[in-house]
């Protein structure tokens, strides 16, 4: 999910630039946690 954020906040679509000179980048759990919770607050004001 947070690869996905990135991709679609890329307002100057450089995107694939930033990841093609990094291998196998690894996200911190912290990192994966506010995206995380940012998808249960979406769905939260559904149910």
């Amino acid at each position: 999910m947070r690869y996905m954020k990135e991709i679609i906040e890329d307002k100057d679509f450089s995107f694939h630039k930033k990841w093609m000179s990094k291998s196998r980048k690894c996200y911190e759990m912290d990192e994966l946690d506010e995206v995380r919770n940012e998808a249960l607050g979406f769905i939260e004001q559904y149910i």
